[in-house]
């Protein structure tokens, strides 16, 4: 046992202590002595006492790069109830370093001056090593070390940006091996490894200090080139092409040659997300495959794309104007209770009227709005819109549709959250969709993102299920509040026994997890009655309402 100087009438305290792994200690500023209850050779030795009886033997003990921060907190002011808690390192007497979860408080005279510190202290050694574990697993491609696709997107989509303010040239590569499929039939799984570590290398050797490295598929790197001018861009792919042309992987007694293909991009110049980026860059890849084995291409807009662009130039102009001009507006289509078939809530379809006060078809702004990143600009005025519509009116229930880049734009959620604040209410009333096209993109991004907008008291609904590839498992793993079933499985569902097994499924895990279905696309009665037969909550659709510009037509 640790030191003590807790009487025997605390001999519960200390076995409370104990059956926890909790360890509490007393500071006394004035004198630097502490005291300890519970087991303290946990905290500092495998056996024996610990010499740490006084404030100066403690900090010793504490990592020089935590140490900063944990005394920082002496100084919590009493207004704030002198309370704490905090992670830190504190070193062992083998030299190892052990994580600590304190949880505290400082008492203070009454002219602020810190008089003593009581704490709690539990090992939390094992859950950081997950953490970081989980971590990295989250950012990085486990055979390669490099960063996922998700990381490196992150990373192209920083260049960008800040290639547009400061017009700096930059580049993104995508190099792709072939034949992969080859050599795992005819050497497995062990081999196509090496190949990938292999080419891995030589991509990094390749590359400045200043690039960014990731895996964004089974045979595929991206890299992004930092003020990289078409000249360094040019040099680069020589030596790529020149390596892969020479090098070797040895796997075994098996000497294994590269078959690569390399696309490349020059940014910011015309483009204006990182997906579009990756998208040219595929292109690009594709036109090097054709050229033969290792060979490199630089993506070149064709005339025919030019003209393609200068018109959604024109289209995103629109946009901004309609942002500026108060020119955005929602259409409400009602979401009606299968049973009662009574609108339950509404779904807000932004809107954009061009300059003559007509409405631009959302097939011609949307895509461009998400090309050119004024989606987010969009998807501001659409929360702006809808909380001064809830606020106005008690009884009413809105969703808002939720772009990719706005799933990961913490400064759109942090609105969400300034509007919501102390208005729990409200918040019950406002549901954020999110297509399950944008949940894969990242799963993970978009299961911290649903569960932050949860805890603020909004609903999330996943849209357009079973039009992309998210499993029923995926499903368990994002505790949505509302599944809408893609339109494909409605219309002719009673001529289309899939569609039929597909929404019976559904409703039984949507029973089981306690979600709430939704069905799209509905246009006929048979077809709702039919829905409503196999348990669907709501159904929307043109049987029950085309959109409109207000709720009262």
């Amino acid at each position: 046992m640790g030191v003590s100087r807790v009487t025997s009438k605390d001999h519960l305290s200390r076995m409370a202590l104990l059956a926890a792994g909790d360890v509490a200690y007393c500071w006394d500023l004035v004198s630097d002595e502490i005291s300890w209850v519970g087991d303290v050779s946990s905290l500092f030795t495998s056996d024996g006492e610990p010499e740490v009886s006084d404030g100066e033997a403690f900090i010793a003990r504490i990592n020089e790069e935590d140490l900063a921060a944990r005394l920082k907190l002496l100084d919590i002011p009493e207004s704030e109830g002198g309370r704490y808690e905090c992670e830190y390192r504190l070193r062992q007497d083998d030299a190892a370093f052990a994580w600590v979860h304190e949880r505290g408080q400082v008492e203070s005279d009454d002219n602020g001056q810190p008089l003593s510190v009581a704490g709690v202290m539990r090992i939390v050694t094992e859950r950081k090593q997950k953490e970081r574990m989980l971590s990295h697993q989250t950012n990085y491609d486990e055979l390669t070390g490099h960063l996922n696709k998700s990381r490196l997107r992150d990373a192209l989509h920083n260049a960008l940006n800040y290639g547009k303010r400061f017009q700096v040239p930059n580049a993104y590569l995508l190099v792709g091996l072939n034949g992969l499929a080859d050599v795992h039939h005819d050497l497995g799984r062990d081999a196509v490894d090496a190949l990938i570590l292999g080419a891995g290398q030589i991509i990094e050797r390749a590359l400045r200090s200043i690039d960014t490295i990731g895996r964004v598929d089974t045979d595929r790197f991206g890299a992004v080139l930092s003020n990289c001018d078409e000249a360094g861009l040019n040099g680069l792919l020589a030596r790529l092409v020149d390596s892969f042309s020479r090098e070797r992987v040895y796997y075994g007694d098996r000497s294994l040659s590269f078959s690569a293909a390399i696309g490349a991009v020059q940014f910011p110049e015309d483009v204006h997300t990182a997906t579009e980026i990756m998208g040219r860059a595929e292109t690009a890849l594709m036109e090097s495959r054709a050229q033969g084995v290792n060979k490199a291409s630089i993506y070149r807009p064709s005339e025919e794309e030019r003209y393609k662009l200068r018109n959604k130039i024109l289209v995103a102009q629109q946009i901004e104007e309609a942002l500026r001009d108060d020119m955005v507006c929602f259409a409400f289509q009602p979401i009606v209770s299968s049973s009662s078939r009574k609108p339950a809530y509404y779904e807000t379809l932004i809107r954009i009227k061009d300059s003559g006060g007509e409405l631009v078809p959302a097939a011609t702004f949307i895509p461009v709005a998400e090309r050119f990143g004024l989606i987010r600009d969009l998807d501001r005025w659409g929360l702006g819109a809808a909380i001064k519509m809830l606020e106005d009116d008690p009884q009413l229930r809105l969703s808002i549709n939720l772009s990719a880049l706005t799933v990961t734009d913490f400064s759109w959620f942090r609105a969400l959250r300034n509007h919501l604040r102390g208005n729990e209410t409200l918040a019950k009333r406002l549901m954020l969709e999110i297509t399950e096209t944008v949940a894969m993109e990242d799963l993970d991004v978009t299961a911290h993102f649903v569960a932050s907008v949860r805890q603020l008291g909004c609903k999330v609904a996943l849209d357009d299920f079973g039009s992309g590839h998210t499993s029923f498992r995926q499903l368990r793993s994002l505790t949505v509040d509302v599944v809408k079933i893609d339109g494909i499985f409605v219309q002719d569902l009673d001529k289309v026994p899939e569609s039929i097994s597909f929404v019976r499924k559904l409703v039984s895990i949507s029973d089981e997890i306690g979600f709430e279905t939704v069905a799209e696309g509905v246009e006929r009665e048979e077809t709702a009655g039919l829905l409503a037969e196999q348990g669907v909550h709501f159904l929307q659709g043109w049987h029950f309402g085309k959109p409109k510009l207000t709720l009262d037509d």
